[in-house]
């Protein structure tokens, strides 16, 4: 595994965080335009969750970016980003409709984004 990527937890790191920001990504986009989101989004703190989600997916690809240009060879980063990225639909698309067609979906989705920029800077302090 060191011949391939001898920062192999770094890749690990890429694939999970690469993972909760195109998944994440896709659920919000599936939300907008707001005026064609179901009922239970558009009404109360749902607009506010569906931008906050959408910022928080975008720091947190952003970010995944960043971490692996520092610490991963480009090679890992196309491959296992670009292997990620094919797959993560298949994530969002499985999702019950008491998930995607509410707002407790988007709240889910700012909870794991939250996570995910934490582990991001966890590791990016540490190393």
């Amino acid at each position: 595994m060191a011949a391939v990527e001898p920062n192999w937890p770094m890749a690990l790191m890429l694939a999970l965080t690469w993972l909760v920001g195109c998944a994440g990504l896709l659920f919000v986009f599936g939300h907008l335009p707001l005026s064609a989101a179901p009922e239970g989004v558009r009404r109360g703190s749902g607009p506010m969750l569906v931008w906050l989600g959408l910022a928080l997916m975008v720091a947190v690809a952003l970010a995944t970016l960043v971490m692996s240009f520092e610490s991963l060879r480009w090679t890992t980063m196309v491959i296992l980003g670009g292997f990620v990225f094919l797959f993560a639909p298949f994530f969002v698309q499985d999702l019950p409709a008491s998930i995607k067609d509410t707002q407790r979906g988007l709240v889910l989705v700012v909870a794991v984004g939250l996570v995910a920029l934490g582990a991001i800077y966890a590791v990016s302090v540490t190393s």
